[in-house]
């Protein structure tokens, strides 16, 4: 662990065990480029149809989770886009 504006500075009380954060970002994105990742393992929900995204969305608008509330919108764009139930079809 290292601080972010003095990067040769490690605090005494940290420990450091090996750099895994770059093998972990390699590997995701390598595995995003080859399309192994997302799969279905991996998002096993299912939004219902499109009028519960649309709620859904607006419940997670209205509680202040905008982000999450565009994520859903953003879903729900893909799959009408793909034309199928499960966007992760078309993936496999």
């Amino acid at each position: 662990m290292q601080h972010p504006h003095h990067p040769k500075f490690t605090p005494k009380f940290c420990k450091q065990c090996g750099n895994v954060g770059e093998v972990a970002l390699q590997q995701y994105r390598d595995e995003v480029t080859s399309g192994a990742f997302p799969s279905k393992q991996f998002a096993p929900y299912k939004l219902g149809s499109d009028q519960e995204t649309a709620s859904f969305a607006e419940q997670l608008d209205a509680a202040g989770l905008h982000n999450a509330a565009i994520t859903v919108a953003l879903f729900a764009s893909a799959r009408a886009r793909l034309q199928c139930a499960d966007p992760y079809a078309r993936l496999a």
